[in-house]
């Protein structure tokens, strides 16, 4: 029975020892970032793990996320051994880090690299305005003021336009009433010199 026992807890041991992979049994890789650890978001970002041992295969794991990344490390160049992780466009920062397993117990870690903080800055708008868009720095006070001084000079001028349409129309009335009334005055005094030419001729 106790046999049993001790068989069935060695046979437990060795499946956790599949099952879960264990840190801390090579040295430790390096992790550095490209084109460096601070970058603008939108900005094209890669993580290289590198070390001097021949790992074959390198794992690359972020903060708070459950699951990792993995790539085959590449040909020895100037006596290490490296593996790059593309990011793509960077949208959000985070801490990273790298470890290193051989082929042959893919189980087995290595101890973890120092972590990497990557930041992301800025926004794509931002940073790279359009030549057409003035910036939010220095264009838009500019072109406020602007604004601002185009307004204050339509009103005034619109105000003394419509001053000057309206006495122009006060003036072409008032012509025109005067153009018409010497008429009617001669109207009424031809009138008047008919009826006092039939009373002279009624009196003879």
């Amino acid at each position: 029975m106790s046999l049993m026992v001790v068989s069935m807890a060695c046979v437990g041991f060795f499946l956790l020892q599949g099952a879960w992979p264990h840190e801390g049994l090579y040295e430790k890789p390096s992790l550095s970032a490209q084109p460096g650890p601070t970058v603008l978001a939108g900005e094209s970002v890669t993580l290289s793990c590198s070390s001097r041992s021949s790992y074959d295969m390198y794992h690359l794991s972020r903060e708070g996320e459950a699951h990792e990344r993995r790539f085959s490390a590449g040909p020895k160049v100037n006596g290490t051994f490296q593996a790059d992780f593309p990011l793509g466009p960077a949208t959000h920062g985070g801490t990273y880090r790298c470890f290193g397993s051989f082929r042959d117990s893919p189980y087995e870690w290595s101890n973890s690299s120092d972590p990497l903080l990557v930041s992301v800055t800025g926004n794509p708008s931002n940073s790279w305005p359009s030549p057409t868009e003035p910036s939010s720095k220095t264009g838009n006070p500019r072109h406020l003021h602007v604004l601002i001084g185009t307004s204050v000079v339509k009103i005034p001028f619109t105000i003394l336009l419509f001053f000057l349409l309206h006495r122009w129309c006060s003036n072409k009335k008032n012509a025109a009433v005067m153009d018409q009334e010497p008429a009617g005055n001669r109207t009424v005094n031809s009138e008047d010199s008919d009826e006092q030419d039939h009373q002279e001729v009624s009196y003879a």
